[in-house]
């Protein structure tokens, strides 16, 4: 049986074929490096749900002038909403690739920080998506360094040590719940 002579069509499919799966197989190294570099850090990158972040920037109650920082910013989307609202953002992660992931979606100041050694002496407005020992660890330092009136916004876990001004809870369709602790200092 002769060999069927390839055409330009078939010449075109191979190559998008091949160009489809350089396409994936760089998508899955850049997911794996992700997740790999968060197994390294006590935190998990975690998105929050749109509704849950909706309620933050309404508890957070935000104007021009003031500054929102984001402790443990991931991919930048607290960061991003917060800008949109008018605050000056900032976005603190120890994550480079996220830093990078961050910058390139948009909006707000991104810096690549341990959260525990960045200066908050200009937080207006702090927000913490983090796991409970980082949240208690980082009360000594925000009882110091956040100036009166600032307010700390922390989804799922609360400080053991300090009772919340207020505590709202964001019910999902088909997630868990989430409930935001609201701390004034």
């Amino acid at each position: 049986m002769p060999e069927r002579p390839r055409t330009a069509y078939n010449k075109a499919m191979i190559w998008l074929l091949v160009i489809a799966i350089i396409i994936m197989l760089t998508v899955g190294v850049a997911v794996s490096v992700l997740l790999l570099s968060s197994l390294r850090n006590e935190v998990p990158i975690v998105l929050l749900p749109r509704d849950t972040l909706a309620a933050v920037m309404q508890a957070a109650d935000l104007e021009p002038g003031l500054s929102f920082y984001d402790l443990g910013s991931g991919t930048g989307r607290v960061v991003r909403a917060a800008s949109r609202a008018g605050a000056r953002s900032i976005g603190v992660e120890n994550n480079r690739v996220l830093i990078w992931i961050s910058r390139l979606l948009g909006t707000g100041e991104y810096h690549h920080a341990d959260i525990a050694e960045s200066d908050l002496t200009k937080a207006d407005r702090v927000f913490m998506y983090l796991g409970p020992r980082v949240v208690n660890s980082l009360l000594p330092k925000l009882e110091r360094e956040l100036k009166t009136g600032s307010m700390v916004i922390s989804v799922d876990y609360p400080f053991t040590q300090r009772r919340p001004e207020q505590t709202i809870k964001v019910d999902h369709a088909a997630l868990i719940a989430r409930t935001i602790y609201i701390y004034k200092f």
